[in-house]
């Protein structure tokens, strides 16, 4: 629970926000938040715990198939890696 906690209350303010529920939900709405604001604050390469909250959630409570699974919910993410940039500039090291 502490582990995916992070990610479960992202998911549940955006279904909020979105007028709702989290439970179930679809693929298709998965894939939305995940372009519409996990890449907005998430790099694309962290954002498996987030994924996997939500998963869990389905799974556990058995009330439908885990949605953030699937060649096209991955497809969304590998898109993303390509096209995310750091808001923060990379530190230069400089040798010693």
């Amino acid at each position: 629970m502490a582990t995916y906690s992070t990610g479960w209350n992202h998911f549940t303010e955006y279904c909020t926000a979105q007028g709702v529920q989290p439970l179930p939900q679809n693929r298709e709405f998965v894939m939305t938040w995940i372009a519409n604001d996990l890449a907005h604050t998430i790099g694309a390469g962290n954002m498996q715990p987030y994924l996997t909250a939500v998963n869990d959630a389905h799974i556990d409570s058995k009330i439908g198939p885990p949605p953030a699974l699937g060649i096209d919910v991955r497809a969304t993410i590998n898109g993303l890696k390509k096209r995310q940039t750091s808001l923060v500039d990379e530190k230069d090291v400089l040798p010693l």
